[in-house]
């Protein structure tokens, strides 16, 4: 299911096809090192990219195309991974055994992405100012969305509290000051780094391979030959000191947030130390039998929402809580207790078994459809693993409680950041 051919180099491709799909997708994934500036000027730049082309000049035209295609979904978007920003295009097409009157549909939907891709508006004069500003104004609506969002904000401020001076710290979407400063002449340079200059991940996955479609649609990459492409790798955080931050909002709900992280002595180093971390974190507080949930939300009533979330490309396990402003310290109190009783052992096959199943479940999950798939693959790609699904479901069901223990033993209090209300 994994297999990666690297096409040319930093240049990568693989294909997972099963006929039970009825709907045939490709992702190009262009993988770059996160700073403020670029991350901003990309999503800005993919934001453009997506409304209009050369062939299609507006949104309107490419709605058409899209929807004579049966309602094909052409999407984009940036994510970040540690300390690598992934601005990816992609679509997704019904398979032409469904078309009506023998359509090539994933031909003509892998031309339309081709078309976005390579032929912008930036060779016929660049994207107007009104466009340019439109789209700016869409993002920074993002932002002000965050700021709406408490919780959201709480998680964001303990990260870059935590990662403070390092490119942990940025956003996949820069900042709102970076976006603001986004111009119609920066875009073309940025155009330029981010298709023709950095690392490229491709995933088709479908109900039949269409050899022919994807092979052409592969060329475009495969020609890009007056540039190199660059390499990225993201950064781990390693324990510095135990960090604290307090800040006040108009909330009425407090927010706690609290960071773990490793001594970099103790670096998971390979795909088994990486699975007990997994497992750990999932009966920590990642999961709907979790010791976070079961005990600090059920049993004591101390959060309103209490759980944790393993990122591996940072090495930070994450609780996010949200709790009364009196219960703040108990709550702190009572979730390094769990931590605890995973570095002690003090829990029961049971609990672990009930975990694993769960995750087992959730890993036969990624099979349903092409873009579960993709999303799986490309964490895979970034990792430079080719486990399964079916290969990390083996892996876990082979963990022991000593396996859990030690790698809770890895992990400290790195920060604990508390959004509360204004006096």
């Amino acid at each position: 299911m994994l297999e990666v051919k690297e096409l040319k180099k930093n240049i990568y491709y693989s294909s997972f096809v099963d006929e039970k799909f009825k709907f045939n997708t490709i992702v190009v994934n262009f993988i770059v090192s996160l700073n403020d500036e670029s991350a901003a000027k990309n999503i800005v730049l993919s934001s453009l990219m997506r409304q209009s082309c050369k062939k299609y000049c507006d949104n309107l035209k490419i709605g058409e195309k899209l929807r004579s295609l049966y309602g094909a979904d052409l999407f984009f978007d940036a994510k970040k991974f540690g300390s690598i920003c992934v601005v990816y295009f992609g679509i997704a097409v019904l398979d032409d055994e469904f078309a009506l009157n023998n359509e090539e549909l994933t031909f003509e939907a892998l031309q339309l992405l081709q078309d976005v891709i390579f032929h912008t508006k930036l060779e016929i004069g660049g994207f107007s100012a009104k466009e340019l500003n439109v789209e700016k104004d869409n993002i920074l609506d993002i932002f002000r969305s965050i700021y709406g969002d408490k919780k959201e904000l709480a998680i964001r401020e303990a990260k870059k509290e935590l990662f403070n001076g390092k490119n942990l710290s940025v956003d996949a979407y820069g900042s709102v000051d970076a976006i603001k400063s986004v111009d119609g002449e920066c875009l073309k340079l940025a155009y330029e780094d981010l298709i023709f200059r950095s690392k490229v991940y491709i995933f088709y996955g479908g109900r039949k391979s269409y050899d022919g479609s994807v092979n052409y649609f592969l060329k475009s990459f495969l020609n890009c030959s007056n540039f190199e492409r660059v390499d990225v790798s993201s950064e781990k955080y390693f324990l510095e000191y135990e960090k604290e931050k307090v800040q006040t909002d108009d909330v009425v709900q407090a927010k706690l947030v609290l960071g773990f992280a490793t001594k970099k002595q103790d670096e998971a180093v390979d795909i088994f130390e990486d699975a007990a971390i997994f497992v750990m974190n999932a009966l920590f507080g990642g999961a709907p039998t979790s010791l976070l949930f079961t005990n600090v939300r059920e049993k004591l009533s101390l959060c309103y929402y209490c759980d944790s979330v393993y990122d591996s490309f940072s090495g930070v396990i994450w609780v996010e809580s949200g709790v009364e402003m009196e219960n703040i310290e108990k709550a702190k109190e009572n979730i390094l207790n769990q931590l605890d009783i995973l570095k002690s052992g003090d829990f029961t096959e049971y609990e672990l078994q009930q975990i694993v199943f769960t995750l087992e479940s959730e890993l036969k999950k990624v099979y349903d459809n092409t873009q579960k798939i993709a999303s799986y693959s490309l964490n895979s790609f970034l990792k430079n693993s080719n486990i399964t699904p079916n290969d990390k479901i083996d892996l876990i069901k082979k963990l022991t409680k000593s396996d859990i223990q030690k790698a809770a033993k890895k992990f400290f209090l790195a920060i604990s950041y508390v959004l509360k209300a204004k006096e």
